[in-house]
């Protein structure tokens, strides 16, 4: 399952473990402009109604990877 609101939506309790790929939020904020065509400000504001990078890696089920960063 993929969501970016899995805590928030409560989808968390379906699930046995939770992996979590985590980014610089400016490579966060490019990916979601290319694929989207919101403004930064407009992704910061929905980023602010998240759980943040830090609350969701203190999940106890939760295995963090980090993503690979898109060459240039």
């Amino acid at each position: 399952m993929e969501s970016a609101i899995l805590y928030e939506s409560r989808f968390d309790e379906l699930v046995d473990e939770v992996w979590t790929v985590t980014a610089p939020e400016e490579l966060r904020i490019s990916r979601v402009r290319q694929r989207s065509g919101l403004t930064e400000e407009e992704i910061k504001k929905r980023m602010a109604a998240q759980l943040s990078e830090e609350e969701k890696q203190e999940e106890p089920e939760v295995k963090a990877v980090e993503a690979p960063k898109k060459p240039e």
